[in-house]
């Protein structure tokens, strides 16, 4: 990737889902609530290399767990509500760029 770095926008309530109701999880359903999304602000070419790996090396680093979701255009980080901070503090300090939402 260079010296590119991307930069994200976080959400503080689902990013682009914002207008997603919560959805009701069934009883005897396993689930894990609370996620923050940060959205990487694209497009990138698909033949970028190292976009995902560039954001999740710091916060593997960080001992902050992601689940990734990648669209045609862009890439989503879903982090857990209470290491949010550290995945800031995280991001910013490997060089990347936050942009907080109006939401937050």
């Amino acid at each position: 990737m260079g010296n590119a770095r991307p930069s994200f926008h976080h959400a503080h309530r689902g990013g682009t889902f914002h207008r997603q109701r919560a959805l009701r999880v069934p009883v005897g359903v396993q689930s894990q609530p609370g996620w923050r999304v940060f959205k990487v602000h694209g497009p990138f070419a698909l033949s970028e290399i190292g976009v995902l790996s560039a954001l999740a090396e710091p916060l593997a680093e960080a001992k902050v767990s992601l689940f990734a979701i990648s669209s045609f255009d862009t890439d989503y980080l879903l982090v857990a509500a209470e290491t949010l901070l550290a995945a800031i503090n995280a991001l910013g300090q490997a060089g990347h760029t936050i942009h907080r939402s109006v939401a937050e």
